[in-house]
């Protein structure tokens, strides 16, 4: 089957929304970080180990989400993406974010198992449905009539500057301007949005795959492969957790 050919204004629109949609569930991953670990200074302080299993449990969230992404690819990219969808909404039972709820659920000197288990009550499911949003939309982009389908990994584009938006946005202007309860309603507002803006390109995707777009999909990687991308993850990782003890500890 031949792709169907679309207008040079259709092409740009649908470029736009699933560039949006993947700088808005970057945006927000970043957000979410630094606000649930300004949640959890009144229950375990500013100790240099909150900060750390703070960072420690994104990161394996992060991780889940690659892996739930990864167990939908099995499937049609159509159902890839409403299974997706439908974990959207599982995460959205579980806001607004407010870890203050928590505090009789852990001790008086809460150890990490605690701060792992407030923050995966919290945030865990909605952070890890987030963390599938940018391979699960670079899948259906696949299937959307765009010239540029058969390669869309350039939307990484979007996502990492969605990635610094967020990064930055927080620190320097929503948490010196908005209390914590704001702060958990922009996070909803825009949550929701991105759900949206999901659905809308789940319901854009639906083009029959071609033999290029089959090759592409089912290509394998190699297990030298598997090792390499294991290693290059394992360096930055643990020199973020080390800044990051570093500069809690002693800056």
């Amino acid at each position: 089957m031949s792709q169907r050919t679309l207008s040079p204004l259709s092409s740009l629109l649908l470029l736009g929304l699933f560039s949006i949609s993947l700088f808005l569930s970057a945006a927000l991953m970043f957000g979410i970080q630094p606000m649930a670990g300004k949640m959890l200074l009144p229950l375990v302080g500013g100790t240099p180990a909150g900060w750390i299993v703070a960072m420690s449990f994104f990161q394996m969230m992060l991780l889940a989400g690659y892996f739930f992404a990864h167990a939908l690819s099995s499937r049609s990219a159509q159902q890839h993406g409403l299974l997706f969808i439908v974990g959207l909404g599982l995460g959205a039972a579980f806001l607004p974010i407010d870890i203050s709820k928590l505090a009789a659920s852990i001790g008086a000197q809460p150890d990490a198992m605690d701060i792992i288990k407030i923050l995966a009550i919290a945030v865990g499911v909605p952070f890890i449905a987030l963390s599938a949003t940018s391979s699960t939309l670079q899948r259906l982009f696949m299937h959307s009539g765009h010239s540029l389908a058969k390669d869309p990994y350039f939307l990484y584009v979007a996502s990492n500057i969605g990635s610094f938006f967020g990064l930055l946005f927080y620190p320097f202007w929503a948490e010196p301007r908005l209390d914590l309860q704001e702060q958990s309603q922009i996070v909803t507002y825009s949550y929701f949005g991105l759900m949206t803006l999901a659905a809308i390109c789940l319901l854009l995707s639906k083009q029959p795959q071609t033999t290029e777009l089959k090759q592409t999909e089912t290509k394998k990687a190699t297990s030298q492969q598997k090792i390499n991308w294991m290693i290059l993850a394992f360096f930055p990782s643990v020199l973020m957790s080390g800044v990051t003890i570093y500069i809690t500890s002693d800056l």
